[in-house]
């Protein structure tokens, strides 16, 4: 049985009604939903179903949080890798050791206002 595109919007409503916002989540939900209603073709999609299949909001709310922690994990491991890298360059290293101490001196050198509109500046060149 193939699930029409009335029924993906009844199973999305639904999954929104009980709190799933983000649509990643809710999407793999109506994929798993759709293949026990390939299965069993005896299936009728109803409010009851649903609740039956995807259990209480407290076991929602549980497989949205492990999903958001999966998804967590491996952005936060990305970004670390990332980070590292920067930092076991000799020439980033260079770089960055060098704007901190030309910016160590300009704050030395300077009253703190004209300090700050250079700083402004300058971060304003590098956003561009």
């Amino acid at each position: 049985m193939i699930l029409h595109r009335e029924q993906i919007i009844f199973i999305d409503n639904y999954l929104k009604e009980k709190g799933v916002k983000y649509w990643d989540i809710r999407l793999e939900m109506i994929d798993h939903i759709a293949s026990k209603m390939e299965e069993n073709e005896e299936i009728v999609l109803s409010k009851e179903f649903l609740s039956k299949e995807f259990g209480s909001n407290y076991q929602i709310n549980k497989t949205v949080r492990e999903r958001c922690k999966s998804v967590n994990k491996k952005y936060r491991k990305q970004y670390f890798s990332e980070v590292k890298s920067f930092f076991l360059s000799i020439k980033n290293n260079l770089i960055f050791f060098i704007l901190i101490f030309s910016n160590y001196l300009l704050f030395s050198s300077l009253e703190y206002s004209s300090f700050r509109l250079i700083n402004t500046i300058i971060l304003v060149m590098i956003a561009l």
